[in-house]
Order: C-alpha cells, then structure tokens, then sequence
C-alpha cells in the first residue's frame, strides 16, 4: 500500500471503522453518504483506502482501484489535494478542488425523485443477477480490454443493482445503480459499439430512476464528461440538471488546455466509476 504523499501520515481503513467515523467525516460535498461503500468495495475489491486525520478527525479519504490504479480523494483542503494530485503514481486522480493543473470536467448530474414525467422504456430492460456476471464480464471485456472481475461479485454483495438490456439473446448494455440514504447514484453505463445511438442508454437510464424512486429515493445523480455529448443530452432529456463538479487529474497530463477525450473512457474499475460512455 503505497501512500500518495509519503510525507503526511496516511493510515489504511479498516473495514470496522467504515460505518462509524467515515460515515461522519466532512470531506466531501456530495459523495459523504457514500464514503463508507465507496471505500468497503475499493478494500473487498483489492484496492487500498487510506485516510488523513487532523487531531483525530478525518480531512481527507483516498480510494485506489486494483484493476485500473486510478484514485479518488475526497478532501475539503485545497493545499492537501494538490499535494495529493502532484505526489500520486496513480494514472488519475478524481476530486470535487478545483486545481489550477490538467485535468478533464465531470459534471454532476442530479434530479429530484419521483419522477412521473418519464417516458415509457422503448426496449426491456431487466434487473440482472448472479447468473448474468459471465454475460456482464464478456461486455465488459469486448468494450475496455478488461473487466473487473473481482469488483462485480463484492458490488452485488454490498447491494448494487445491475441491470441489463439485451437484443437477440446478447447482452448489449449493462449500467449500476447504488442507493444510499435515499438517494440513487447511477454510474458504470456501458454500451457495446455496434448498439449505441439506437437508445440502449436512455432505457438504461430510465430503467434505473425508476427502479430508484421505487425503492424510496428521493433523488438520483451521476457524474457524466463535460465533453460527452450524447449522454449530457440524455441525461438532460431525463430531467437530470448541473448541481456540482467532479474533475480527473491526469498523469502525466498534457499542458493545460482541452479536456482530454481519454475522459469519455473512463471504465468501471474506477472507485469513481462514472457514467460517462457514448449511448
């Protein structure tokens, strides 16, 4: 377990202390809920998770994937992020501070729940189980070069929901919705090449928000690339609107300039796992 600033006294989490102190820490503007799963699937997953305390108290929380190497920190601290982004080995780093260095845009998306103004699904949908992990595993594989094997059997242990949209006996979508404290997160949209543009996305979408509201959400979001187009508009068309920023610090980036179009490939083996892919 390799510290992103070896000289700050960062200290691994353990799995006991993930619903206590985690789950009261003030790092982050709208992932806290979440800190605790977050950081329990990154552990169970393989990966690392380490926090920073100031007098005891929890100031910054770092997340490492196994599959990619890629980071999120979570931090209220602008002198600690930045030390963090410049002294990470890990390909990106995802934070809510705004840092004058590369990196790409992730907005995020939100709306209320319920939401009876949603039009009806255009193709079925279903809710995928443990049988479903070859088929999901395959996408998965065909889409990135990899899948993150491991990730998929702890996410449908600690309760997230996959569901998938199949044509002629193929799986050609899969995306996840995680539900804490009432709201939704829906995140990891992928969709096979050939299938995108023809509206697997938006029933994808759908599907989760009203899985969401059926379940007792009273609100949903997801983080999607500032330069993907095809799923700012679904998502807009969903109701869903701009509440905050999410950006990925790029190592080694190029100079400051354009968002890198690497951003719109971000995968699910991120501890963010965004919902950026092309629907």
């Amino acid at each position: 377990m390799r510290a992103p600033t070896p000289d700050l006294p960062w200290e691994p989490v353990t799995l006991e202390e993930l619903s206590g102190q985690l789950l009261r820490a003030d790092v982050s503007g709208r992932f806290g809920a979440f800190l605790p799963a977050l950081a329990r699937e990154a552990v169970r997953s393989g990966g690392d998770a380490l926090v920073l305390r100031d007098a005891g108290r929890p100031v910054a929380i770092y997340l490492v994937d196994a599959v990619e190497g890629t980071a999120s920190l979570f931090t209220r601290s602008t002198e600690i992020a930045d030390r963090v982004v410049r002294g990470s080995a890990a390909p990106g780093v995802y934070a809510e501070v705004d840092l004058d260095l590369p990196r790409a845009v992730f907005d995020i998306l939100a709306r209320p729940l319920p939401a009876a103004e949603l039009p009806p699904l255009v193709h079925p949908v279903r809710l995928l189980g443990g049988s479903a992990e070859p088929q999901v595993a395959g996408l998965l594989r065909e889409v990135y070069g990899r899948s993150p094997d491991r990730w998929l059997r702890v996410a449908a242990e600690e309760g997230e929901r996959a569901f998938g949209l199949e044509r002629d006996g193929r799986l050609v979508g899969v995306a996840w919705v995680q539900l804490v404290a009432g709201e939704a997160r829906l995140h990891s949209l992928t969709v096979r090449p050939e299938a995108r543009r023809s509206g697997v996305g938006r029933d994808l979408l759908l599907a989760r928000l009203r899985w969401a509201e059926r379940s007792g959400a009273t609100g949903a979001f997801s983080e999607v690339a500032r330069t993907n187009a095809a799923s700012q508009a679904l998502s807009a068309a969903a109701g869903l609107r701009r509440s905050g920023v999410v950006y990925l610090y790029l190592r080694p980036g190029p100079p400051r300039g354009p968002e890198p179009a690497r951003a719109d490939r971000a995968t699910n083996g991120s501890p963010r796992r965004t919902d950026t892919p092309s629907p």
